[in-house]
């Protein structure tokens, strides 16, 4: 409102009128200015979130796959050692000195001893071993060796089997004719039977696909290389069939993951066609779960549709040790209902301020002071492995060294918390690893605890690696069958087994193995590995 100071009214009333409308027009402005400031700042915030978005995406596709810090962050590490101890009330005493370490023999190393060699001489001919001067023979004075490595692509033979039947004439003619009069010899049982396929080349298919991630049409064309015609949709059904053999044995490998101490559970997504109710572009999931004892575990798939991990309570019932899992928090039900101890896994917490700090090209000082925080206790549980601590000298270095940086981090946390946008990269891994501190700082508390869940990441990478090249599965019978195939070689691998080696020796025994007993003695934790053939022991 705009009032001439020429025509003012003489009338103190109305003077008061004009003073409150002018009054509320400019408290209207104010506000309209303060609506528009909150605007302009919540874009700027969304902006932001966008961008760090948007360098994170270019990160995954292109940046480098490690988190380790990059050299220049490295050297911070003894700055950041200082904050703590400082921060703590527990300085640490000045030491000077060189660590003790071993140098590393440059140079290729040898070839494996167990390898065949085939040996070529070369010598000069007898007229040459004499001298061209006074023709006195020619004396010895050395030899030199040398070694490469040599390869013959895969063969492949045909391994036919005769079988001879005999009877007797006399009898034949004395007994009736429903009567059996033929002795054929015995044959072992076959994996397949009235097929080609051999253990070894079964065993060779799986691990193709399930190992090295070769899509069964691409085996199709190595075959035909080879001059075989092998079909993918054989290879297929034989894949099938054979899971659908080892699925007792899947079953009895969950037994020692219920007497374990501590399990891991994760899971990934899985396209999977065919689905009742369920388009083929929808979501269905892999689960990995991994336990039992420390030196034999065992690894374990599980295809289901959804996310739900309501089967977990049933498959783990009985189990009475550690569930680790990582923030996912139908994890925490799970823990609940089975009533067990629920560790988290500190690489996830890494991972978030790792992003926090890829997303600020570097320069994010509050990200790199966490991930040095984190590295530092990583570097504890390397030590204690290297120097084969037992679980309570474990236990006393954690309480020590591992709880007073947690007790300074988590104080640190508390305290950026209030300071950082929640929203921004560095705001949601400070608000992630509060959320998750009771679970993250379990480790400490029990030896046999690990700080990570990373077993059971490394179990379900191969799952993932695979599902880049054959991209789906084409019915949940297949996906089953991958989930069966999977357990076997990721246990074979987890207790020192090469897969295709004990792969071929599963399928060779498995066709006689009839009860129960029979089929645990071919579970991978529970072979010798001296048991298993291999290239340095062939059958």
């Amino acid at each position: 409102m705009t009032v001439e100071l020429e025509r003012l009214p003489e009338n103190v009333a109305e003077l008061k009128r004009i003073i409150v409308r002018q009054q509320r027009e400019l408290q209207e402005h104010e506000q309209e200015i303060r609506r528009r400031d909150n605007e302009i700042e919540q874009q700027r915030v969304e902006n932001k979130t966008l961008r760090e978005q948007l360098a994170l995406l270019k990160k995954t596709l292109f940046g480098p796959k490690s988190e380790r810090l990059a050299p220049a962050d490295e050297k911070q590490g003894r700055l950041f050692d200082e904050a703590e101890a400082n921060s703590a009330g527990e300085p640490e005493k000045a030491t000077s000195g060189v660590k003790a370490h071993k140098r590393r023999k440059r140079g290729r190393k040898p070839l494996p001893d167990w390898l065949p060699r085939e040996e070529e001489i070369y010598d000069l001919a007898e007229e040459e071993k004499v001298c061209g001067d006074c023709g006195s023979p020619l004396a010895s004075i050395g030899e030199k060796s040398t070694e490469e490595l040599e390869i013959i692509p895969e063969q492949v033979f045909v391994r036919k089997t005769t079988r001879f039947a005999y009877n007797c004439p006399n009898c034949e003619k004395k007994k009736a004719a429903d009567e059996k009069t033929v002795i054929k010899a015995d044959t072992p049982p076959r994996l397949i039977p009235k097929s080609i396929a051999s253990a070894g080349l079964v065993a060779y298919t799986l691990t193709a696909k399930f190992c090295d991630h070769l899509p069964f049409y691409r085996l199709e064309k190595i075959f035909s290389r080879w001059g075989v015609e092998l079909k993918r949709a054989t290879m297929c059904n034989w894949a099938l069939y054979v899971a659908g053999r080892c699925k007792r044995l899947y079953e009895l490998l969950w037994e020692p993951v219920l007497t374990g101490r501590h399990t891991g559970a994760d899971e990934s997504h899985l396209q999977v066609h065919g689905e009742p109710g369920r388009k083929n572009t929808t979501k269905s999931f892999m689960w990995v779960i991994r336990g039992g004892p420390p030196d034999r575990p065992a690894v374990l798939f599980e295809y289901r549709e959804t996310r739900e991990a309501k089967f977990l309570v049933d498959r783990l019932d009985g189990f009475k040790g550690v569930l680790q899992t990582d923030g996912y928090e139908a994890y925490d039900g799970v823990a609940v209902a089975l009533n067990v101890v629920h560790a988290g896994c500190w690489d996830h917490a890494r991972r978030k301020f790792r992003e926090a700090l890829h997303v600020s090209d570097g320069k994010s000082r509050p990200a790199k002071k966490a991930l040095l925080t984190i590295r530092n206790m990583y570097r504890t549980e390397k030590k204690a492995r290297e120097a084969e601590l037992s679980p309570a000298e474990l236990l006393e270095l954690r309480q020590t060294e591992t709880a007073r940086r947690l007790r300074w981090l988590k104080r640190w946390l508390d305290r950026r918390s209030v300071e950082i946008p929640p929203r921004s990269a560095m705001g949601k891994a400070i608000k992630y690893t509060l959320n998750q501190w009771p679970k993250l700082v379990r480790f400490v508390e029990d030896p046999n605890i690990p700080i990570s869940n990373a077993p059971v990441e490394n179990a379900i990478r191969p799952f993932c690696v695979g599902r880049r090249n054959w991209l789906f599965s084409g019915s949940p019978r297949g996906a089953m069958a991958s989930a069966i195939l999977y357990s076997l070689i990721e246990t074979a691998r987890a207790n020192g087994f090469e897969p295709y080696w004990y792969l071929r020796y599963l399928f060779k025994h498995l066709p006689s193995a009839k009860t129960d007993d029979e089929l645990r003695a071919l579970l991978p934790t529970n072979l010798d590995p001296n048991s298993i053939p291999g290239p340095t022991k062939p059958d």
